[in-house]
């Protein structure tokens, strides 16, 4: 088994997407604003829509207009950050996108490892890693990240939170008023560095 390398590529599948949009990218340009990305990282968007390079970094520098407070956003980090960052879109089910993005791979991550974070629906997972396969994308320098499902449905998803709640249940609509108030009032100062989990 071969030792896992510093990542040289960063790869986010559903890169357009709304949790791409809303998240990922604005933790990007945090982490970068505070000089936390390694120099040789390059960071790598792709999704279904067939946008241009210039096209892709518009929505992003949308998301982060939207997200990132005004006086925390600095245009030399966007702009640092948006050196880093190619688009390639790509479709699992069609070979030749995925062709034209495992060549982008390669030519993008050098003698580092790649790091895919799949920002989509669970049930692509393994199509996307599939696909992947086929077109020679992936080796012992390739790594894989998944968003964390919860659930199959409401009910499996209500069942996986009700068990990571130490009570094994959700609280009452009084229950949370009671915490709510509990939490507004002067001895919450009491719990500074506790967590509490208030479901109502």
């Amino acid at each position: 088994m071969s030792t896992p390398k510093t990542a040289h590529l960063f790869t986010l599948f559903g890169a357009t997407g709304d949790l791409a949009l809303r998240m990922l990218w604005p933790s990007l340009y945090s982490l970068e604003a505070e000089d936390l990305l390694t120099p040789q990282l390059k960071l790598l968007g792709t999704a279904r829509a067939k946008l241009g390079r210039e096209e892709f970094l518009g929505q992003v520098a949308t998301a982060l207009a939207e997200r990132i407070p005004r006086h925390e956003f600095r245009a030399e980090v966007q702009d640092k950050l948006f050196a880093r960052i190619d688009y390639q879109p790509a479709d699992i089910d069609d070979d030749a996108t995925m062709t034209a993005f495992s060549r982008k791979i390669e030519q993008l991550r050098g003698d580092g490892d790649v790091l895919y974070h799949l920002s989509t629906a669970p049930r692509f997972y393994v199509p996307a890693c599939q696909a992947l396969a086929k077109h020679g994308a992936v080796g012992p320098w390739a790594r894989v990240m998944l968003e964390k499902p919860i659930g199959e449905d409401y009910a499996s998803a209500e069942e996986a939170r009700r068990k990571a709640i130490p009570a094994g249940r959700f609280g009452t609509p009084d229950e949370f008023g009671a915490a709510c108030a509990f939490l507004c009032s002067a001895q919450a100062g009491y719990i500074t560095g506790q967590n509490i989990l208030a479901d109502g």
